[in-house]
């Protein structure tokens, strides 16, 4: 039987991570304390830890955000609480990079190199 909360959660510690390695059953990660910028480790984690909706998100270069928090349940009891989120970015078609594409050489072609290149 699943433990009732009254849906109070406190963030104890976030972090910003990036996929460095998947295993079978776990994914090797670079993480950064959010609380601590500059502090970075890295941290072997269950695929369990991710939701199953989110597992085919898990590749190298993917980043996340993993927080770890303890939530109130109705009985008075706090409980421990991980959730990991993975970020999602939009996807580009071929047509929207081509534009992107013609668009960056008609600003290239705006520019005054030679002028910008000669001393004054």
């Amino acid at each position: 039987m699943k433990p009732e909360t009254n849906g109070t959660t406190g963030v104890l510690q976030e972090f910003e991570g990036t996929v460095l390695e998947l295993t079978a059953d776990s994914f090797v990660a670079r993480l950064m304390d959010r609380a601590n910028p500059g502090l970075e480790e890295e941290a072997e984690i269950p695929l369990a830890e991710v939701r199953f909706e989110e597992r085919e998100l898990v590749r190298p270069g993917a980043m996340f955000r993993w927080t770890l928090g303890d939530q109130q349940e109705t009985e008075g009891r706090r409980a421990r609480v991980s959730t990991i989120r993975f970020q999602r970015l939009p996807s580009w078609t071929c047509r929207e990079v081509e534009e992107a594409k013609k668009a960056a050489g008609v600003f290239l072609e705006s520019l005054d190199l030679d002028r910008a290149k000669r001393p004054s």
